[in-house]
C-alpha cells in the first residue's frame, strides 16, 4: 500500500505538473505576446519620433535656406547703398578738388597782383569748399579787408563762378 500510495502520489504530482507546466507555457505565451505588442508599439513611437525629428531637420533646412536668402538680400542692400555714397563722395570730392584747382589758384592771384593787399604784413588764405570762398587770416586794416572782399568777388565773376565769398580776415593793425 505504501507503493501504491507513493505511486499516486507521483501520478497526481505529473498530473499538476503537467496542468502547471501548461498554464505556465499559456502564460509565458501570454507574456511574449504582451512584450511583442508592447516593443512593437515602442518600435512605432520611435519611428514617429525619427519621423518627427527628420521633419524638424528639414524645416530647420528650410528655414536656414530663408535665413541664408535674407542675410544675402541684405548685405546686397548694403553693398547697394555703400556704393551708392561712395560714388557721391567721390563725385564731392572731386567737385571740391575741381574748386581748389579752379578757384583757389585764381583767386589767390588776383588778390597778390592787386599792390594794396600784396603786403608782408597782410596773410590772406583762399580756401574754396561746396561753393564759398573762404578767406581767412588778417590784414593790416579794415579797408584791405574790403578790399580783399572786392577783388576775390570780380575773380569769381571774371571766372563765371557761382561761388560766393565769405571774408573771415581779421585786421591786425601793425
Amino acid at each position: 500500500m505504501n507503493k501504491l500510495f507513493s505511486m499516486g502520489a507521483a501520478c497526481l504530482l505529473v498530473g499538476f505538473g503537467a496542468i502547471g507546466c501548461s498554464n505556465t507555457a499559456e502564460g509565458v505565451g501570454e507574456d511574449t505576446s504582451a512584450a511583442g505588442q508592447k516593443v512593437a508599439a515602442g518600435a512605432e513611437n520611435a519611428g514617429q519620433a525619427v519621423k518627427n525629428a527628420g521633419q524638424a531637420v528639414k524645416n530647420a533646412g528650410a528655414n536656414a535656406v530663408d535665413a541664408t536668402k535674407d542675410a544675402a538680400a541684405n548685405v546686397a542692400d548694403a553693398t547697394k547703398n555703400a556704393a551708392a555714397n561712395a560714388g557721391h563722395a567721390v563725385k564731392e570730392a572731386g567737385k571740391d578738388t575741381a574748386e581748389n584747382l579752379d578757384v583757389r589758384p585764381k583767386v589767390k592771384l588776383a588778390i597778390t597782383a592787386d599792390k594794396d593787399l600784396n603786403n608782408t604784413s597782410n596773410l590772406i588764405k583762399v580756401e574754396p569748399k561746396d561753393g564759398v570762398v573762404y578767406l581767412r587770416g588778417h590784414v593790416i586794416s579794415d579797408s584791405m579787408k574790403t578790399k580783399a572782399t572786392e577783388v576775390a568777388t570780380k575773380s569769381l565773376k571774371d571766372m563765371n563762378s557761382t561761388d560766393t565769398i565769405q571774408n573771415e580776415l581779421t585786421v591786425q593793425a601793425h
